[in-house]
């Protein structure tokens, strides 16, 4: 079969988990005998094309007025100008049309489509090749992708929001399938409107497969929270740190937590000037595996409504409990008081007190510890997430 991914980035441009699972599924498809191509955006000019381990990767230059994801923040108006021509731009999808009529695809399978717009559909639709919109986030709703504003999540559209998608829910009706990498993701755009005449709607779960583990023995004495990921505020660090303070002033037993991620310069020196502390150690990038080796439990504290949250399965693959906020796909993923604990972020000093019963029930810790890898087996096989896509498109092509 020959299929064509459309994202934003592909490797060796990595945005966030997105293009990680996308690279995965593509290597996955092409081990088992299909013909790839992948298009996604590069901030030079004019379109590039190469074939790496066997895929065929074109990487069309962005028909905005910049790319976003190697330019610094860019001022309130020019944001919107952007949005305003993410909303359809023709450009990016002659650019689409060009790569459908040399490649030949017979199903295009969509992901992130900043860059490309809507226009992704149209043009796939017009050229009667089958499509299947994978949601990572909300960008098919919210330009920012978040549903997220002002410290608060948006319960539906705003009229920003409203405006600049416009089109999109007639458009969505017209692709013939829509997977959500979780419940939670999907059941959000069913809600706003969304895909509702789609004939097929379905939950493919992101899935990494991990390296056996080396898990190092924990120090004893010291019981050690962690964070890993993107530090930004809809994550939730501030937050998480403000917690952490507060038990580490009450309890008798000595606790630490460790940062592992990056961010921007100027967030990140607020955070490291408003948290300093003895206990809280800021890491910068670090590697997974020694990172959840040094760790008692990671925390999730997701302020916005993250649609699965891979670093969940990762820790508890490398049998490290999780405390993961009500938000999001992080529910269908965690099994209160089986492998983690859930707890709701609206509620004043939610996340302290799951903090603190970590610290003050051993036993608890232990069984969900012992419970964490097999509870995470949906999550922990690369294999079957190819699998599901590829019946999806065999089912779609007929």
């Amino acid at each position: 079969m020959r299929i064509l991914f459309i994202n934003s980035l592909y490797p060796p441009y990595i945005g966030g988990g997105a293009e990680i699972t996308l690279s995965n599924l593509v290597n996955g498809l092409l081990q088992r005998g299909h013909e790839i191509a992948v298009l996604s955006t590069h901030g030079g000019r004019g379109l590039e094309a190469s074939i790496v381990n066997g895929v065929k990767i074109y990487r069309a230059a962005i028909r905005n007025i910049y790319w976003p994801h190697s330019s610094p923040i860019q001022p309130s108006w020019k944001r919107l100008i952007w949005h305003a021509i993410d909303g359809y731009n023709p450009l990016a999808g002659n650019d689409i049309r060009r790569i459908i009529n040399e490649f030949r695809p017979e199903i295009i399978s969509c992901h992130n489509l900043s860059g490309f717009s809507k226009a992704a559909w149209n043009v796939a639709v017009n050229a009667k090749v089958p499509v299947v919109q994978v949601l990572h986030d909300y960008y098919s709703i919210c330009p920012k992708s978040t549903m997220f504003n002002n410290g608060r999540n948006c319960e539906k559209p705003c009229v920003d929001c409203t405006i600049l998608r416009l089109p999109h829910a007639h458009a969505s009706n017209k692709l013939h399938a829509v997977v959500g990498v979780s419940h939670a993701v999907l059941g959000r755009h069913l809600q706003a409107g969304f895909f509702a005449d789609v004939p097929i709607k379905k939950v493919i779960y992101n899935e990494r497969t991990l390296k056996e583990p080396k898990l190092a023995l924990r120090n004893q004495d010291t019981l050690t929270f962690g964070f890993i990921g993107a530090l930004t505020v809809v994550k939730g660090i501030a937050q998480l740190a403000e917690a952490f303070i507060r038990i580490a002033a009450q309890c008798t037993r000595q606790v630490r937590l460790l940062i592992g991620g990056s961010g921007t310069d100027d967030y990140v020196a607020e955070l490291k000037r408003r948290y300093a502390s003895d206990h809280i150690l800021f890491l910068g990038q670090v590697d997974p595996a020694a990172f959840f080796n040094q760790i008692d439990v990671t925390v999730v504290p997701s302020l916005w409504h993250e649609p699965l949250g891979m670093v969940v399965a990762e820790s508890l693959g490398f049998s490290v409990p999780v405390i993961g906020a009500k938000r999001g796909g992080i529910p269908e993923m965690i099994q209160h008081e089986k492998n983690g604990l859930i707890y709701d972020p609206d509620k004043p000093y939610a996340l302290d007190a799951v903090m603190l019963r970590i610290i003050e029930e051993p036993t608890l810790l232990m069984e969900m510890r012992n419970n964490a890898v097999p509870s995470a087996s949906n999550f922990l096989n690369e294999d079957r997430m190819i699998i599901q896509h590829e019946r999806l498109y065999k089912e779609i092509t007929g």
